[in-house]
Order: C-alpha cells, then sequence, then structure tokens
C-alpha cells in the first residue's frame, strides 16, 4: 500500500471515493455541532426561544395575600428590597454558548443537548425617593425622576447564567425540530 487510496481499493470494494463514504457517514452530535455552522445556528436559536420560560420564574419578592407576607423569589439574583414591584421587562442573549452535554432519547435520532449560555435580565420598577436616596446602589438606572409625587421609576440589570436542554432530531447530519425544554437560571 501506498497511500489511503490503495488501503480505500483494497479494503473497501465500493466505487465511491472516500471524501464520499465520509460525507455519508452519520456524525455524533458533537461533531455536527463543533462543525456546523447551520447546526449551532438551530440551536442558538432555539435558546432564544426560551425568554416565555425565562419570565415564568420569579426574579422578586412577590405579595403572598394568603400569607400575609411576601414570598421569597424562586431566583435571587439580589434586588434591592426597597425595588417596589420589579418587573422582567427584556432579556438580551444568549451570549457566550457553551455545549455541555448530549443524552440520546429513546427516539432514533433524537438527543437532548445541554447547554450554558449568558443572558442580560433588565428589570423596571418603582422606587420612592426617601429608598431610593438612602440606599447607594451604583447599578441602579433612574428612567423617570418623577413618576409621581412619591416614587421615580428604576430600572437595573443582571447578568445570569441559564442552563437548558433542548431537544433536537439530527437526519442525515441536518438539525431539525429544535424544541427548549428545561431552563434554570443561576
Amino acid at each position: 500500500m501506498r497511500d489511503i487510496d490503495d488501503v480505500v481499493t483494497i479494503y473497501l470494494p465500493t466505487t465511491e471515493p472516500l471524501a464520499a463514504l465520509t460525507a455519508s457517514a452519520i456524525l455524533h452530535p458533537w461533531v455536527l455541532f463543533q462543525t456546523s455552522a447551520d447546526a449551532r445556528a438551530a440551536l442558538l436559536e432555539a435558546l432564544f426561544d426560551t425568554a416565555p420560560q425565562i419570565r415564568k420564574i420569579q426574579f422578586a419578592r412577590q405579595w403572598n395575600p394568603r400569607s400575609g407576607d411576601l414570598d421569597p423569589p424562586d431566583v435571587d439574583l439580589d434586588l434591592p428590597d426597597w425595588f417596589d414591584e420589579p418587573k422582567l421587562e427584556e432579556i438580551e442573549g444568549p451570549s457566550d454558548m457553551v455545549i455541555e452535554d448530549f443524552m440520546e432519547t429513546q427516539t432514533k435520532g433524537e438527543w437532548i443537548v445541554r447547554t450554558k449560555h449568558l443572558a442580560r435580565l433588565t428589570f423596571e420598577g418603582f422606587a420612592t425617593f426617601s429608598d431610593f436616596y438612602a440606599n447607594d446602589e451604583p447599578d441602579i438606572e433612574v428612567l423617570d425622576p418623577n413618576w409621581n409625587e412619591h416614587v421615580m421609576w428604576i430600572a437595573t440589570h443582571r447578568v445570569v447564567t441559564v442552563t437548558s436542554e433542548v431537544r433536537c432530531t439530527i437526519v442525515n447530519n441536518e438539525v431539525k425540530n429544535v424544541v427548549p425544554i428545561q431552563v434554570e437560571v443561576k
């Protein structure tokens, strides 16, 4: 044997050249997502679709009329206690996506891809003048200093790590049917 073509000719009784054989091979998802820009783009697009799931998470203390007290947040982002009625207004990201793991499901060609990425969350709400000026919070932005006679409209941002599980179907080395199924924010 002089080179790889001899190996193909001797050991692979086929008329297809080696490049065609490797192109038709089924790639493991790890290889596919590392080599295919289209596969990564499909995954990234699915991560943009995680916003509704992120919006369901409680990031601030919320009044519970049954207990007559404030319930703790699902995820504590250290929003100031005096930040009244903070509402998640905007989700920027994902950025810095990292693929952590692949798990094959019982359905042929279907995989669960576990990823991590960063997202920037913007919260807007109210603060009384006295609370705002009594607390030195450098990451609070004043949107409207005179919302009314007693309060101002403020905003703050938090960068969080989002761990997502995405179900995708891979057919002939193409990623199809990509759907986020679980999201966790830290």
